[in-house]
């Protein structure tokens, strides 16, 4: 939308021309062009009484019959029908002014001329769909037919609503609506589709809610308010708006529901997208968001829904730069509601910016010499309570719910780990405090970088961790521990040999994993085994295939050798130690692949 800005200020030039403005006049394809991209814009934006007015002044029949049924004008809507324009629309079948009939027909209560109406406007429909490409050829005519069948088929439920409506008010009862009110909650437009598409749907919908109330009055509240659902279909049109960046829109919806009796979760959902609205916008907008979260009475939500309004207070001061008040606020909400994971969650992504704002500094400083050895000592201590606080709360996140939005962060807390140092510090205490606790399932996926850490400073936890796993799913974790094992102790005694000194290798760590493995579980070992001897015999590559590898290995030799001598680096070239070398190579290669004279 931020694209049409521009077009709005052509608009204004071309209805107010300015007098001191010189130039040709623009062309009629021009204001033409502007007029209808500013129609599009006002119908996103839902400016249906600025389009009214549009409509009247430039005599749009068709823009005038959209505004009067999505305004509630049925008088006008009626007065408009007979006229020349809109029979003539009627006869060249225009599929918008058709749906205009039927829902005028509703509104009257013609039930039968809505059957009618809708066969004739079905069968239009299809006669269109039938004259498309192909759906599956990149085109996209069929999005606009698609939202018509969507239309269609909530007008003729509309329908069975109204014979119900008209049939249990006269005899003071009330309808079962719950299988047409739940259908509708879950056909909806995708969540990429324009505003205008929502718009036509929950508008409609809204319409049917009105007159369901209208009819009903005598009934209880509680009983009327389940024969419509008018707060969920606001709150989700207010919803889309928002995540499509138009929270102009989204907030002109919520204020629509002051009429309707809502529920608590109705309720706070609508104040938490009240709320949201003002999230992304200027300092002022979102002050205001941070003064209706403090205006808010938290009497009547419960601990799950007053640790969300904290967490979204948290997030508008974090926003304002002021952070010590935003974790006091992350601190609040953990304590009124401990198994909330998005408040953990968000809590933990402001440590960790911390943090990451600290390195940063230091960076600056280093380049500029500014750091000396005292604040380089006090930032670094900083940074790693700053990182072990975030650690604490991702891994607290999924400790209260293991769902993927807060398990993408395992990878993160294994990231960590490496600013602890040298040395065992307080990271790695935070994760072998935290991590520990975790059910086993969640660290399937990070079994390779788990046997890595039995190499590093966390080796401890790393190891209970997979001792846990090993007990749980033993096979999702053997072949990865036998390969990494075996690859370990290869290294390991390559390294004694030439009198190499290196870290911890993880090889005895490993060992032990394989150990208990094979004591707690000797079947499946077996098994284990079984099956890995008859994947090597099948998948041994061919005697051609070695024969191919073994060649592209002596020539990268070569090359690398050659390099050498052209260089000149190290001790003097040995040709002759060279040549002999590749003899010997070659004449093991003849005698592997190759039979001899005397064979």
């Amino acid at each position: 939308l931020n694209a049409y800005g521009t077009l709005i200020d052509q608009m204004d030039d071309i209805v107010n021309p300015d007098s001191s403005t010189t130039g040709p006049l623009p062309s009629e394809e021009e204001v033409s062009f502007v007029e209808e991209r500013w129609i599009i814009l006002q119908k996103e934006m839902c400016q249906w009484s600025v389009l009214e007015d549009f409509a009247a002044d430039i005599s749009s029949s068709k823009l005038s019959m959209e505004c009067a049924w999505k305004m509630r004008n049925w008088d006008k809507l009626r007065m408009l029908y007979p006229s020349p324009p809109v029979v003539a629309l009627l006869e060249s079948g225009d599929i918008d002014v058709k749906m205009s009939e039927i829902f005028l027909a509703i509104a009257d209560g013609k039930l039968i001329e809505v059957e009618n109406l809708h066969a004739q406007t079905a069968q239009l429909c299809l006669y269109r769909w039938q004259l498309l490409p192909s759906i599956f050829s990149g085109c996209n005519a069929h999005n606009e037919l698609l939202h018509n069948f969507h239309r269609l088929v909530d007008i003729r439920e509309s329908g069975q609503i109204m014979v119900k409506t008209s049939t249990h008010s006269s005899g003071k009862t009330c309808p079962d609506l719950k299988n047409i009110l739940h259908a509708w909650r879950h056909r909806l437009p995708s969540d990429f589709d324009s505003l205008t598409m929502w718009d036509e749907i929950f508008q409609w919908r809204s319409h049917m809610f009105k007159a369901i109330t209208t009819n009903f009055q005598w009934a209880e509240e509680g009983t009327l308010a389940s024969l419509h659902d008018r707060p969920w279909t606001s709150i989700r049109m207010a919803n889309v708006a928002r995540k499509q960046d138009v929270p102009e829109v989204a907030l002109l919806t919520l204020s629509k529901l002051t009429e309707s009796a809502m529920d608590i979760s109705d309720a706070f959902a609508k104040l938490r997208e009240q709320i949201l609205s003002y999230r992304n916008g200027s300092e002022v907008e979102r002050t205001s968001g941070l003064n209706m979260i403090n205006a808010t009475n938290l009497e009547y939500f419960d601990a799950n829904q007053k640790g969300e309004l904290f967490r979204l207070k948290a997030d508008f001061l974090e926003s304002l730069r002021l952070t010590t008040k935003a974790t006091q606020a992350y601190c609040y909400a953990v304590q009124l509601c401990p198994s909330y994971a998005k408040s953990w969650t968000s809590w933990g992504a402001l440590c960790s910016s911390l943090a990451e704002l600290v390195e940063r500094q230091n960076r600056s400083l280093a380049a500029e010499n500014k750091l000396d050895k005292d604040k380089a000592a006090s930032n670094a201590k900083k940074i790693v309570q700053y990182f072990a606080q975030s650690m604490g709360c991702y891994l607290e996140a999924i400790q209260c719910d293991c769902s993927n939005l807060n398990r993408i962060h395992l990878p993160r807390c294994l990231l960590m780990l490496s600013k602890d140092g040298s040395s065992a510090g307080l990271l790695c205490s935070t994760f072998e405090k935290y991590a520990t606790k975790l059910p086993s399932w969640v660290w399937l996926s990070w079994i390779p970088q788990l046997l890595t850490s039995l190499c590093r400073i966390e080796a401890r936890a790393a190891k209970e961790i997979l001792s846990a796993v090993l007990s749980s799913y033993p096979q999702a974790l053997y072949f990865s521990l036998r390969s990494f094992y075996l690859e370990r102790r290869d290294q390991e005694r390559s390294r004694s040999h030439t009198g190499t000194k290196s870290g911890t290798s993880g090889v005895s760590q490993a060992e032990e994993l394989m150990t208990s493995l094979r004591k707690a579980h000797p079947s499946l070992w077996i098994s284990l085994e079984s099956i890995l001897e008859e994947l090597i015999i099948r998948f041994r590559p061919s005697y051609e295939e070695e024969l191919l590898t073994t060649i592209t290995a002596l020539l990268q030799r070569a090359e690398s050798q050659l390099e050498h001598q052209a260089t000149g680096n190290g001790k003097e070239f040995d040709e002759a130690a060279v040549r002999a070398s590749f003899s010997k190579t070659l004449a093991r290669v003849s005698a592997k692949f190759f039979r001899s004279y005397t064979d």
